[in-house]
């Protein structure tokens, strides 16, 4: 008797169900399982049942036909058989399998119908078979991260990836995913009751995450998928299994899982040398133990597979400039070669003395720069920046490049070349220099469409002004770089140059209607001329987003941004900063829709990605961080705001970075002060304004910061501290700062004296401040109300009681929460009137 046989026995004598009638030939019988397809063969056995080659007959097609054991057909199971079909019919992607078709035998038994693979074997198995190199599994596997990605797109996780249950098939080898039986659908809470019980083991141990591993209420999120992926990479790579069974013979099951759980396999590298060392660091990251520390998309694990593939500089490794100059080197072996005195060039570039200082040499270094940081697309090496390396590196190069003569066509390219590169590093002002001098040096050089090469360098300047706010500037530059386009049929770059003037009259109110038309005929030409994954009409498409933003047309900006997120990716990555930009903006978008979970989850996406790819203090993460909190601020997730600005203003505190500083803590105060802990949100504002007194530039910020010190103070009753707060901001005649601003300051004085009783003076300053303020306190503006609002209470108390019948008014339109003493004090006033306090 049969294992199978013995198991039909033992589960009919047990009372379960009978053994599946077959035909004649040992088959199941679709006519007596009354399904409408005609089984012809097995195929396989999974963990959920038998999978069997079948014909449907409308329409005619062949079929992988899957039918649930007999013996573990409880009610529960058939529910998640059936939330497998559900969540497979989602997927419409040329590497996930299709499923046609679910249902039931005449005995109660699911079954449902895929897509056939024909003459497939799974993915190890195939490129074992035909002995393919290294580079061509790594093809093959970038197939299974496409279709994983479609999979997390539309929100499920497969859980159990393994090379079992990827399919190859071909002469061109095509994937296909199979087996999402133990998906789970991020997005179906209310689904739970077909999804796995909580600590249940759902998968494959041996490729299953540290986190799946552990069961319970640990969160299972896409990057488990991650997980798995690199294992089945680590064996690709390999040809071994990631866990060494020879050593886990003589474990206890509960001993192997822990193994799994806790122990992650040898490094690649050890195990086969042809593995590269970037190889090595990229399955290194997506088997880290840390969820935090792996690839926070498959799309950013798949970018550094195909970077490989390229020669191109991968995340998972420290991207210092030699390690991208050798990348470079590689990828154009054949085409260019580093000359001795380029190598002692760039050695000096980034930290070391020059070796010669002739004329010549530092020509030839020159020109080897500028084609080296055209190749690589030289991105700064992050740790260097916090240490200045770079930007003392620069320095030394500047030195170098005034050899004789002043107009020279290398020396231009040289010096806008430079500019870029300060540019990325956040320099604006020395990239603005550079990019002068790229203009006084030029000769007035042609590029490949017989136009002038400084169009560059002036949309080089443009872009530099934009960044520093200075728009007329910027404008100016870009209407400069228009009025050299004498070629009418150089479309291409005249739409480039409009959507760069574009950007700059943007940023202006006269400027945006002029704006939109110059972005929408621009983007016509550039989608017509370099298609969707161009960065230039990606630009273009960006800064039209920009625009309507600006207008608050949230809508309409929200089909561009979500262009630039779907296109970008492909031009550069997940990491580059334009995708990262318009993944805040999308999301400011969105929360201005009222869409808050959306946003949330779009800026929890964006934060992960810029962990995943810089440093932990690195700008682009600080930035993710704080737009993450402004939301949570929004959303009344005061305690997560106030541990993610903590962590900012901790880091500009150190880095002393002082502007920073002052913006960051206003925003810890005020998730502070809605956690009612008031004593806090008064210290770290104290706090970081003392530690910005006597700055080069006390400048708006410490005003804002001020400000919002003083208003808090007054709301705490501490009438005499706000008025010293107030007082130097007021009294200082060099604070360049909005009217605004010194507005609340005065309002913030007035106030404080009507609170400490000097009445006179407190209405004597509101009059003042009421006849700079402009328009209608009725109205729109806030402060205004307020102001009026106080001068009434002034006058009672100065025994005038005409402002009484208004104060009425006053009420009805001052914001409670954000004015709560001034409310309190109006609704006691008019409720029981007091005697005049003089």
């Amino acid at each position: 008797m049969s294992i199978e046989d013995f198991r039909n026995t033992k589960t009919h004598r047990s009372g379960g169900p009978p053994p599946r009638p077959q035909s004649e030939a040992g088959e199941f019988d679709s006519v007596v399982l009354g399904i409408p397809y005609q089984i012809e063969a097995k195929i396989g056995r999974g963990g959920m049942g038998t999978v069997y080659r079948a014909r449907q007959e409308v329409p005619n097609r062949l079929v992988a036909l899957k039918l649930i054991s007999g013996g573990r057909l409880d009610q529960e199971f058939q529910l998640r058989f059936k939330s497998e079909y559900e969540v497979l019919a989602l997927m419409n992607h040329p590497n996930v399998a299709a499923v046609y078709d679910v249902g039931l035998t005449n005995s109660g038994e699911s079954y449902f119908t895929m897509e056939y693979v024909p003459d497939s074997c799974n993915i190890l198995e195939y490129c074992q078979g035909g002995n393919l190199s290294i580079s061509e599994r790594m093809n093959l596997f970038l197939q299974v991260c496409r279709g994983v990605m479609h999979a997390h797109q539309h929100a499920v996780i497969h859980r159990d990836l393994k090379p079992a249950n990827i399919l190859v098939h071909g002469g061109d080898p095509l994937v296909k995913i199979i087996d999402f039986g133990i998906a789970k659908q991020l997005e179906s809470n209310e689904l739970m009751h077909y999804q796995t019980r909580q600590g249940d083991l759902v998968g494959t141990p041996a490729y299953m995450s540290p986190e799946q591993l552990a069961g319970g209420k640990v969160l299972v999120d896409t990057r488990s998928d991650i997980y798995a992926l690199g294992l089945i990479l680590y064996q690709l790579a390999t040809d071994l299994p990631p866990f060494d069974r020879k050593s886990m013979a003589n474990m206890t099951y509960d001993a192997c899982l822990r193994h799994f759980r806790e122990v992650g396999p040898e490094p690649a590298r050890e195990r086969n040398a042809t593995v590269s060392a970037d190889l090595d660091a990229v399955i290194g990251k997506a088997l880290a133990k840390d969820v935090e520390k792996r690839y926070a998309t498959v799309e950013a694990f798949a970018a550094d597979v195909q970077n490989i593939l390229e020669n191109r500089p991968v995340s998972a490794r420290p991207r210092g400039f030699f390690y991208l100059a050798g990348k470079f080197l590689r990828r154009n072996r054949f085409r260019f070669v580093f000359s001795a005195a380029c190598g002692a060039m760039l050695l000096a570039a980034f930290g070391l003395q020059w070796l010669h200082r002739q004329h010549q040499f530092a020509r030839e270094s020159a020109e080897s720069l500028n084609d080296l940081m055209e190749a690589v697309q030289w991105t700064p090496n992050p740790n260097f920046i916090s240490q200045g390396k770079e930007l003392a590196a620069l320095r030394q190069l500047e030195k170098d490049l005034n050899w004789p003569g002043r107009e020279d066509r290398l020396k231009a390219k040289t010096h806008n070349t430079l500019g870029e590169v300060y540019f990325q590093l956040d320099q604006a002002d020395f990239a603005i220099v550079h990019f002068k001098k790229a203009l006084e040096s030029d000769v007035g050089a042609l590029d490949e469409h017989k136009t002038p090469v400084r169009i560059d360098y002036h949309l080089n300047l443009s872009r530099a002004y934009r960044a520093k706010g200075e728009v007329e500037r910027a404008i100016a530059q870009a209407r400069a770089a228009k009025k050299l386009i004498d070629n009418p049929a150089v479309t291409v770059q005249e739409a480039v140059v409009n959507v760069h003037l574009a950007a700059a009259l943007s940023q202006s109110e006269e400027g945006a209607f002029e704006a939109e038309n110059l972005l929408i005929r621009a983007i016509d030409v550039l989608r017509a001329v370099e298609g969707e994954t161009h960065d230039d009409f990606l630009l273009g498409v960006g800064c039209l987003a920009d625009l309507y933003q600006r207008q608050r047309k949230y809508s309409r900006a929200e089909v561009y941004y979500r262009i630039v997120l779907e296109k970008r990716p492909l031009v550069e990555g997940l990491s580059s900063p334009p995708l990262l930009s318009a993944q805040n903006n999308l999301a400011f978008c969105l929360r201005r829709q009222g869409r808050f979970d959306e946003a949330e989850a779009l800026l929890r996406q964006s934060l992960a990605i810029r962990k995943d790819a810089f440093p932990e203090r690195h700008p682009s993460v600080v930035r993710g961080m704080d737009s993450l909190g402004r939301l949570l601020l929004v959303t009344g997730e005061f305690e997560e705001a106030a541990a993610l600005y903590r962590q900012i203003v901790a880091h500009l505190r150190a880095k002393g970075d002082c502007s920073g500083g002052l913006k960051m803590v206003n925003h810890l105060a005020r998730a502070l002060w809605a956690m009612q802990d008031y004593e806090g949100a008064l210290a770290v504002l104290k706090d970081m304004l003392a530690r910005c007194e006597g700055a080069a530039n006390p400048d708006q910020r410490s005003l804002r910061t001020a400000n919002i010190l003083g208003q808090y103070q007054l709301e705490c009753g501490m009438p005499r501290q706000a008025l010293v707060t107030a007082f130097p901001f007021i009294a200082a005649d060099d604070v360049q700062a909005p009217k605004k601003r010194l507005h609340v300051s005065r309002y913030i004085e007035a106030r404080a004296f009507y609170e400490i009783g000097a009445s006179d003076i407190a209405l004597d300053l509101f009059y003042r401040l009421a006849a700079e303020l402009t328009g209608d306190p009725m109205a729109e503006d806030e402060l205004a109300l307020r102001v009026h609002a106080y001068i009434s209470l002034a006058q009672f108390a100065e025994g005038d009681r005409s402002g009484l019948p208004i104060l009425q008014a006053y009420l009805a339109k001052i914001d409670a929460a954000e004015n709560p003493k001034l409310v309190r004090e109006i609704v006691q006033l008019l409720d029981n009137p007091p005697e005049p306090k003089f």
